[in-house]
């Protein structure tokens, strides 16, 4: 294999034997029949699933799905198995009623998974390998890399994959590189939330993660992938510099200072075949204390651009979550300096949620600090109740005093009563659509229509004239993407754009 490498190199490729051939790059990448036939099994599984309803699944179908999720990745369709296997861990979760999922959740992986299976039985070429992502990434030495540390978090999929992410700001490339330690299951018990943070080395010189976000480095070999993830281990090795001042210059540069910037690359990101990036560093020039919303079971956090703009950061309220809870609401009331926040992005249903995860703080001696908010130890608090209460009112009077936000976009306000619709029919596995949900589906059919969105009329219309499994996980896919095409998460109310 090598000499046919550097023959071809030369350009002189080697006469290979008769049956020895190599196949082709085309056929490698374009679906075959027996991976046809598999798309069909997934196609098929879908629909069974909608029309018996995901307000009525069993623990057979989870299994099931895992089943697929296998077949997938022996396919050679990675991106197919991880939609596959999340949307199992959703349907378990809905089998067990669990809080932290919902039907809504389910018929977006199915929506998705149903437009993927579509693309990838049409598509050859660059497309056909992009759709099927991935079995593993190929990393490429790097010249040396000086790193600063931004913070770790803990975090688990619905089809129970565990890591450990620690991201760091690269400051030749300014952008945010991220290392992981994960395990796929459950099966090694040794490797814990605690255990990964503070004992599991992450390579050469650098100890566990505890130690590294407490330092600058730089990594002597390092090997980077594409989507700007770090490989561990192998020859890469980690010297500690001196952490910043907190009136370092640079600080200035680091991340997103700009909202509408945030925006264009959300939007970047839409897609099938694009990879998603999954955390930004923001660079709040305001913020605000954390309010909890009762209604939403949430804290929300507003942070401000240098443009005056406002932008809603939330962490969920919930056990997975308790220790970043209680750590950004100390942090927050102790007034610590804010020079930047790493911020998580949640893709769910139907909404994007920015989630903060750590926070580029300075200490008492005027040195940078990472408070990673899964990890830190933030004092509690000392003041007593009633003056916890009056700094509460005070915090939501400064949020109603805050500049104007952005009302919800037009395609949210046009998506809301389709989506309706097609959660409703989901959850029920009803497909012959009542009265009231052809009247608002026409009545949406002529809003669409008149502000030009044929796509969405035309699948409305498809749903309207033969109401069924595949035009309703088409709608779904529709309602999904023009959603993420608006960038930025749209909310209700003056508090945040």
């Amino acid at each position: 294999m090598a000499i046919a490498a550097l023959r071809s190199a030369h350009g002189q490729p080697l006469a290979w034997p008769e049956g020895a051939r190599p196949a082709p790059v085309e056929d490698v990448v374009r679906l075959g029949e027996r991976e046809r036939a598999f798309l069909l099994q997934v196609e098929s599984m879908l629909q069974e699933l909608l029309t018996g309803g995901l307000s009525h699944v069993s623990e057979l179908t989870s299994a099931r799905l895992l089943a697929l999720n296998m077949s997938a990745r022996g396919e050679g369709l990675p991106r197919l198995a991880a939609l596959l296997r999340n949307l199992g861990g959703t349907v378990d979760l809905l089998v067990r009623r669990d809080h932290r999922a919902e039907e809504r959740d389910a018929f977006a992986l199915m929506a998705r998974i149903h437009a993927l299976c579509a693309a990838l039985a049409q598509a050859e070429g660059d497309l056909a390998a992009a759709l099927r992502g991935r079995l593993r990434r190929d990393f490429d030495e790097s010249a040396a890399l000086d790193l600063l540390p931004l913070g770790a978090h803990w975090w688990q999929t619905r089809g129970g994959a565990r890591s450990l992410t620690v991201a760091f700001w690269d400051l030749g490339g300014a952008r945010v590189l991220q290392a992981t330690l994960a395990r796929p299951d459950g099966t090694d018990t040794a490797f814990t939330r605690n255990g990964a943070w503070s004992a599991n080395a992450l390579c050469s010189g650098a100890g566990a993660a505890e130690r590294v976000c407490e330092t600058a480095l730089r990594l002597e070999q390092p090997r980077l992938a594409e989507d700007d993830r770090l490989a561990l281990g192998g020859a890469t090795r980690a010297q500690p510099l001196p952490m910043w001042a907190a009136d370092d210059e640079r600080l200035r540069t680091l991340g997103c200072g700009n909202w509408s910037e945030l925006g264009e690359r959300l939007r970047a990101a839409t897609g099938l075949a694009s990879e998603p990036f999954d955390a930004v560093l923001l660079r709040p020039a305001d913020t605000r204390l954390p309010v909890l919303d009762e209604a939403q079971q949430r804290l929300d956090w507003l942070v401000q651009d240098d443009a005056g703009q406002w932008l809603r950061l939330c962490i969920p309220v919930g056990p997975e979550h308790r220790q970043r809870l209680d750590n950004l609401d100390r942090f927050t009331a102790r007034r610590a300096p804010v020079h930047a926040v790493l911020v998580r992005i949640e893709r769910s249903a139907a909404s994007t949620e920015l989630m903060p995860i750590a926070v580029l703080s300075s200490d008492a001696k005027k040195k940078l600090q990472a408070v990673s908010l899964d990890f830190a130890n933030e004092a509690a608090r000392t003041t007593s109740l009633a003056n916890r209460i009056l700094r509460m009112f005070e915090a939501r009077q400064q949020q109603r005093n805050a500049a104007p936000m952005g009302a919800p976009t037009l395609s949210a306000r046009l998506l809301a009563p389709v989506i309706d619709v097609a959660e409703t029919q989901a959850a029920t596995g009803r497909m012959v659509l009542t009265v009231p949900q052809r009247q608002r589906l026409h009545d949406a059919l002529d809003r669409t229509g008149s502000v030009g969105l044929d796509a969405l009329a035309n699948a409305i219309r498809a749903h309207l004239a033969a109401p069924a499994a595949a035009p309703l996980l088409r709608l779904g896919f529709l309602c999904q993407l023009l959603g993420e095409l608006d960038g930025l998460p749209a909310h209700k109310g003056p508090q945040a754009i």
